[in-house]
């Protein structure tokens, strides 16, 4: 049997234990929050430079930015391929681009 000044300091060292594991569990999900925000302002840029770069291309005859942003979400968020959510925060990023152009050239429409 242990004497109660040896548990009062394992009882301490397991709270200080589990204080750490608490401060390191957080701060791989703030890391991992910064990188998918970093990764979607990546693909709106990109999802950006390709519009304006080949003037608004078209796939079927509709605009391509929005289609292969939102099959680059949809891909991601099915985890269908290994670092998937990657592949989400950055098609999110450029379909939140298709989606801020378009909403941009209908208030021109109207303006």
């Amino acid at each position: 049997m242990a004497s109660p000044a040896i548990e009062r300091i394992t009882e301490r060292a397991d709270r200080a234990i589990a204080t750490l594991r608490n401060a390191r569990a957080k701060a791989r999900a703030s890391e991992a929050r910064m990188v998918s925000a970093l990764e979607a302002v990546a693909g709106g840029g990109a999802a950006g430079f390709v519009d304006g770069y080949l003037g608004e291309p078209k796939l079927f005859g509709l605009p391509a930015v929005p289609i292969v942003s939102g099959a680059a979400l949809v891909l991601g968020l099915a985890e269908a391929l290994p670092g998937s959510e990657h592949l989400a925060a950055i098609g999110n990023g450029g379909f939140a681009y298709a989606v801020g152009s378009a909403a941009f050239k209908k208030g021109q429409e109207y303006a």
